[in-house]
């Protein structure tokens, strides 16, 4: 485990020093990759929390027609799946929710804004 850290390292310097004469193209209609690393990461996370989030609430969704469905028997086992379901995606939902607030808070205090 030691030995992993200082091979990564030196893999990455060599890449950043292969990469020094490489002139990046113009004109393309991509985005402008002055960002940086930072921009792609940024941009990565905001997408994957949007993945996250849509899932989470088509679960919620999902489980309320769960629900709707289960006629509403109390004695029926599709009614505690449906609450057990629905309390799942609540969480999810406060999780990410969460993770993108204090993403954008850790970015914002890191700029200054905060």
């Amino acid at each position: 485990m030691k030995l992993l850290f200082p091979l990564f390292l030196s893999l990455f310097s060599v890449s950043i020093v292969q990469a020094e004469g490489i002139t990046i193209p113009t004109g393309t209609g991509l985005p402008d990759p002055s960002g940086g690393i930072m921009g792609v990461l940024t941009n990565f996370t905001s997408w994957l929390l949007t993945i996250f989030l849509i899932l989470a609430v088509l679960a919620f969704v999902i489980t309320g027609l769960m629900y709707l469905f289960s006629m509403g028997d109390a004695r029926s086992q599709n009614v505690e799946n449906a609450k057990q379901y629905f309390h799942y995606s609540i969480i999810a939902i406060a999780i990410v929710g969460g993770s993108y607030i204090i993403i954008q808070s850790i970015d914002w205090f890191l700029q200054g804004i905060l």
